[in-house]
Parts: C-alpha cells; structure tokens; sequence
C-alpha cells in the first residue's frame, strides 16, 4: 500500500514538474514563430517598393545588367518571405474544421498540370499516372500545396534530359503520392535532415531555384498535420519522395 502510495505520489509529481521544465521551450517556440511571422510581414512592403523603382528606373539607366541582378534577388527574397508566412499560416491554421471529402485525383491534376510547361520548358520527360477515382478526406488546399512542393523540388533538381515522374493511387489502408526524380542521389546521413527548415542537402545546389530548404518542411508539416508519413527513397541515380496518407 506504501508503496503504491509512493508510486502515485511520484508519477503526479514528475507530471507537473515535466510541464514546468518544458514551459520555458514552449514559450520560446511560440515567441519564434511569431517573431518569424511578424517578420515576414513587415519584409514585404520593402521588397514590393524596390521591385516597383526597379522597374521604374529600368528604362533610364543604360547598365541594365545591375538592375537585373536587383530583381532577380528580390524575387528571391519575395520568394523566401512568402515561404516563411505559408510555413507559420500552416503551423496555425490547420485543423480538422477544414477537412472535407474531395476527389484526390481531380484535385491533383489541377495542380499537376501546370507543369507540363515547366518540364517543356527545361527539356524534362514529364510523366503522369494519377488514380482519377480517388477520394480523400482532408484539407484540399494544404494537399495540393503538398503535391506542389514535391514537384517543383524535382523540376528544380533535374537536368536536361532527366525524367519526372508523378503517381498517385489508393490502397485498402491509404492514399499515396510518389514523385521522382532524375539526378544527383541524396545520401542516406541526410535523408532525415532535409525534412529540416532551412537545410539545404548540398550547397552545390543553391543556384538551382529559389529554394531555401523550406519548401520540403513545409510538405513535412502538412503531411503530419494529416497524420501520414512522408520519406524519401535514393537508388539507381534516382529520387523518390513518397508520401503515406492514412484513410
């Protein structure tokens, strides 16, 4: 009886002293994505009036090579910070109270498709091979901002010539997006890291795209806010992200 006593005793104990020991993280993780958002707000009114004078002045001035490498960069910033507000809009806004039923397959061809142009563009083999009949229950908004991500990080990382492949289908326990790629093989060290905000897998690769090592973190929250799993797969000078999505 002492014993159980004790045991009960130590058990509400470590409860409540866990929760103050962890407090102080919890308040800096809120401060950080609100310093993180408030930041982000207030960098777009100063991109947007450099990108507006850049283009103003463009025409008067005859090195126009320098006014190029100012809107170039601003797209990269304006690109960053709209990275950063949809990474905080995500972490805040998604819950159940959004999800509905929608056709997976539909939905996903309304964001797949677009980028037949891209892959023209940049002589990329671009191939299709989406499940038409499939349903989901979940937030339809945030999903095809997922499909989005995983297919303009793989037009970002392939070559000319190179091959993306998209598929999407359903099983008896989930609905699956797989999106591979062409190129240079992620190690397998780094599989878990690039799931990270702001880690870059190699830094030879960034002049490739306006990514900044959000795109991918972005994909990873949305996933777990839907409850699935989403991995990455390097073999045969391929890479396949698959993403597990529970029924």
């Amino acid at each position: 009886f002492i014993f159980l006593l004790s045991l009960m005793a130590f058990t509400i104990i470590s409860y409540y002293l866990s929760k103050w020991m962890i407090k102080p993280s919890e308040k800096a993780i809120k401060n950080q994505k609100i310093f993180v958002a408030n930041t982000s707000h207030d960098l777009k009114t100063p991109i947007t009036i450099i990108r507006a004078n850049a283009d103003l002045i463009e025409n008067e001035v005859k090195n126009k090579k320098s006014i190029k490498y100012i809107k170039q960069e601003t797209e990269k910033l304006n690109h960053l910070v709209n990275e950063m507000l949809t990474l905080t809009r995500i972490d805040n806004t998604i819950s159940k109270e959004n999800f509905k039923s929608f056709n997976f397959g539909d939905s996903l061809f309304d964001v797949v498709l677009p980028f037949e142009s891209v892959a023209y563009e940049k002589g990329i083999h671009f191939n299709i091979n989406i499940d038409e009949n499939t349903t989901y229950f979940g937030d339809e908004v945030n999903i095809q901002k997922l499909a989005e991500i995983l297919i303009d990080n793989a037009m970002s990382y392939t070559s000319k010539g190179g091959t993306v492949d998209v598929n999407a289908y359903e099983n008896s326990k989930s609905t699956v997006i797989s999106v591979t790629n062409t190129g240079e093989e992620i190690s397998n060290e780094k599989k878990e890291e690039i799931f990270d905000r702001f880690y870059r897998e190699s830094k030879s690769r960034e002049s490739t795209g306006n990514h900044y090592g959000l795109g991918l973190s972005i994909a990873n929250t949305i996933v777990k806010k839907h409850n699935g799993k989403i991995s990455v797969e390097s073999k045969n000078g391929k890479n396949t992200f698959t993403v597990t999505l529970p029924k």
